[in-house]
C-alpha cells in the first residue's frame, strides 16, 4: 500500500503505542481517585500535558485536553463567545473554515449572534486586511484556520493577531492539521486560542485539545467534574493523554527532519506538472508541509481516486469531513473555482515515512491514470 494522505490521518508512531498499553492494563487507575495510584496516574497526565505544551510553547495549564480537534473548536468557539458576550455579538470567521468551526457559528447565528463569513482570495488565503476591514464596533470574537487541508495555504495569523489586539478583540486559530506538523508558537503567533488533534502526528485517535491563554474567562461545553481545570468534564482519556505527549515530544524532537523529508518527497512528486492540464491549487510555498492540492483537466476527482486504489495507492480530494458530506469542497468555489473545477481537484500528503520508491510508483501510475481517463 502506498498511502498519501497524511493529513486526514497518520499511523500511530510505535514508541506511542509502547508507551499507551500499560494505561489500558495494569495502570487503569482513575487519575481522580484518591489514593496514590490514582495521584500517579494523575503525575503521568501532568507529564503528558507539558510536553504538549512545549510543542507549541504553551505554559502547561493552558493545555486542556478533549476528545477530538471538532470537541476542542466547538469548545472554545462557544466557550469563548458565551464567556464574553457582553462585548458584542458579531464574530468573523472564513469560508474556508472546516465544518467543525462552520457548523458551530451557524448555531450561534441561530442563537442570535451575528457572524461575518469571509471568502478566502483564489490561493485559498484570508487576507489580514479582510478581517481588518470585517471588524465592527460589537466584533467581540474571530475565528480564522491557520490552514486548510484542502489547500493546504497557511493564513498569516500573527498578523491578523496583530490587528485584532489593537482592539482587544478574542482571536482563536483551527490549527488541527499544523500542530505537530510544522513549528508553531502561541506566544509568537499571538492567539488566544487553538486547536489540535493527536491523529494527525502520529498520536492516537480520539484524543486532541486546545490551547487556552492563561487568565481568559471560559465557560465549558461539557459539565460534570473538576476535570482539566475544569474547564472539560468527564473521566480523562488516559491512554490517549500518554499517546498525546510522546507523540508531542517525538514531534518536538524531530520536526526538522520530518519536513525536511516530507518536502523532499512533494518537490518530486510536482513532476507531475509537466503534464498538459494539472494547475496547482493554492500556494506553491507557504503551505502545509508535505502538501500538494491541484487540478485535473477533464479528470473526475471520484475517477483518479478509484483508478489509483486500484493499483493500492491513497489520496484524497480534500477534507474528509468535507469530501463525505458534498460533492465538491465549498472552499474551492469561494476561491472562485467552477463546480466543474472543483470536482477535479487531487490533494495528496507525504510524512517521514514515505519512501522513494512509492513516490516513483505513484508518479508512474498518476502518468497513466491521466491518459487513460482523459480518452
Amino acid at each position: 500500500m502506498i498511502y498519501l494522505d497524511y493529513y486526514s490521518t497518520s499511523p500511530i508512531e510505535e514508541k506511542v503505542l509502547e508507551a499507551m498499553y500499560p494505561f489500558f492494563k495494569e495502570k487503569f487507575f482513575n487519575p481522580l481517585s484518591k489514593n496514590k495510584m490514582g495521584a500517579s496516574i494523575k503525575e503521568e497526565i501532568e507529564k503528558a500535558r507539558s510536553k504538549v505544551a512545549k510543542l507549541i510553547n504553551a505554559n502547561k495549564d493552558e493545555i486542556i485536553f478533549t476528545s477530538s480537534g471538532t470537541e476542542s473548536n466547538n469548545s472554545i468557539i462557544k466557550g469563548l463567545t458565551f464567556a464574553y458576550e457582553k462585548r458584542g455579538r458579531h464574530i468573523i470567521t472564513s469560508k474556508s473554515e472546516h465544518h467543525s468551526v462552520l457548523n458551530p457559528m451557524r448555531s450561534l447565528e441561530r442563537m442570535g449572534f451575528y457572524v461575518t463569513f469571509l471568502s478566502p482570495n483564489k490561493y485559498g488565503e484570508i487576507n489580514p486586511s479582510s478581517v481588518e476591514s470585517a471588524i465592527r464596533d460589537d466584533t467581540m470574537f474571530v475565528s480564522i484556520g491557520l490552514a486548510s487541508v484542502d489547500v493546504g495555504t497557511i493564513n498569516n495569523i500573527k498578523e491578523i493577531a496583530k490587528i485584532l489586539k489593537k482592539r482587544d478583540i478574542l482571536f482563536h486559530t483551527d490549527a488541527v492539521a499544523a500542530v505537530g506538523n510544522m513549528h508553531l508558537d502561541v506566544k509568537d503567533l499571538g492567539v488566544d486560542a487553538l486547536s489540535f488533534s493527536s491523529h494527525v502526528f502520529g498520536g492516537p485517535k480520539g484524543i486532541g485539545g486546545f490551547y487556552l491563554k492563561d487568565g481568559l474567562r471560559f465557560m465549558p461545553l461539557i459539565y460534570g467534574g473538576p476535570q482539566e481545570f475544569g474547564k472539560r468534564a468527564g473521566t480523562e482519556n488516559v491512554p490517549g493523554i500518554i499517546g498525546l505527549g510522546v507523540a508531542a515530544e517525538l514531534a518536538t524532537q524531530d520536526l526538522d527532519k520530518r519536513i525536511q523529508w516530507r518536502n523532499k518527497a512533494i518537490e518530486r512528486i510536482k513532476q507531475i506538472f509537466s503534464i498538459d492540464g494539472i494547475d496547482l491549487v493554492g500556494k506553491d510555498s507557504e503551505r502545509l508541509p508535505g502538501h500538494l492540492s491541484f487540478i485535473v483537466d477533464k479528470v473526475q476527482s471520484t475517477d483518479m481516486i478509484s483508478y489509483l486504489e486500484s493499483n493500492d495507492i491513497y489520496v484524497s480530494s480534500g477534507s474528509p469531513c468535507v469530501s463525505y458530506a458534498l460533492k465538491v469542497s465549498p472552499m474551492l468555489i469561494s476561491m472562485g473555482y467552477s463546480f466543474e473545477k472543483a470536482s477535479s481537484i487531487i490533494t495528496l500528503s507525504t510524512s517521514h515515512r514515505t519512501t522513494e520508491n512509492e513516490v516513483d510508483i505513484f508518479l508512474e501510475v498518476f502518468e497513466e491514470a491521466v491518459k487513460k481517463l482523459r480518452h
